[in-house]
């Protein structure tokens, strides 16, 4: 595959989801360390790149054990980035996850493309799912960071397990949809993007609120 077209998809994954990121955090400026958070957001380029290469290397395994075991690899490399004692029973802890899931969709998912596409010729049906795709699975990999955060910043991470989980049962079914026998490849990736606006959007809402001081988030409900 051509290098440059390789280098432009990379570098068009990691500006995207650095607008997403902007774009979600722009309420929140002044409650959350940029350092902090860049350092997460290079953090989840950096796992993202070794799961991507792990689960290439074991791509020949059942599609059974792929459902199962790649989306507990890709919650569980978040989880060892957040578990860090620095993140530990903070409030902005979900802040700093969004982060790390949206580096680790920011890397995992241009490479793991061009890899699927490398030998194929690319119609115009098949270039606009794979778009959709990958949009839906940077949004869902910027949620479930963010909820394994979540896990981890509440009540001194005593729940963290609970909510690893949580995010793996949220990978789950968008593995199902990119595999399911529908007959469009518009309707399956629309599905996926639409189940990951939500889970984005709901978790965002739910979770990264919460950095933000008691009397602060009461005044922003009103």
């Amino acid at each position: 595959m051509d290098t440059a077209l390789t280098n432009g998809v990379i570098i068009a994954g990691i500006v995207t989801t650095l607008l997403i990121l902007w774009f979600s955090l722009r309420r929140y400026e002044g409650y959350f360390s940029e350092r902090k958070l860049f350092l997460s957001f290079l953090a989840g380029i950096a796992v993202g790149f070794v799961v991507v290469v792990l689960e290439f290397l074991t791509s020949g395994v059942s599609i059974v054990i792929a459902i199962i075991a790649f989306p507990l690899i890709e919650q569980l490399s978040k989880l060892m980035i957040l578990n860090y004692k620095v993140f530990r029973g903070g409030k902005d802890t979900p802040i700093y996850g969004l982060a790390v899931g949206l580096g680790f969709g920011a890397i995992f998912i241009p490479i793991s493309t061009l890899v699927a596409l490398k030998g194929q010729t690319l119609d115009i049906a098949s270039a606009v799912a794979a778009f959709l795709a990958g949009f839906a699975l940077i949004f869902l990999h910027g949620a479930t960071g963010s909820v394994v955060g979540y896990g981890v910043g509440y009540m001194e991470g005593e729940k963290k397990w609970k909510y690893f989980v949580l995010a793996v049962l949220i990978t789950v079914p968008a593995r199902l949809i990119l595999i399911a026998p529908i007959k469009t490849l518009y309707v399956a990736s629309s599905i996926l993007l639409i189940y990951a606006l939500i889970f984005y959007l709901y978790v965002t809402f739910k979770f990264l609120v919460l950095a933000l001081p008691r009397k602060e988030r009461k005044r922003r409900k009103r």
